[in-house]
């Protein structure tokens, strides 16, 4: 992936560790679709997360859309807002 802005790759590394699924092992996540846009000191990103993992000997899986608002302040990006959105099987 090239990274065109650096802004962007800062945001890109707080969504990874904001997408970690530590509660259920093991677990696979995946980041489709990701969009980051970046205007002044606001950023928003969104994208489609997909997720399994076994929880009491069965495998789960899940998946939505989840958009996060930034905001550029003195001590770096920060997030303001999430919002998540299951799909429907």
């Amino acid at each position: 992936m090239k990274i065109k802005h650096p802004i962007i790759f800062e945001i890109l590394i707080i969504i990874i560790s904001l997408c970690s699924c530590e509660s259920q092992e093991p677990s696979q996540e995946d980041v489709r679709e990701l969009k980051i846009d970046v205007f002044d000191d606001i950023a928003i990103a969104t994208y489609y997360p997909h997720v399994s993992f076994i929880q009491n000997g069965e495998e789960k899986t899940g998946s939505g859309r989840q958009t996060f608002v930034f905001l550029s302040t003195v001590e770096g990006w920060k997030l303001v807002h999430e919002h998540g959105t299951p799909q429907q099987h």
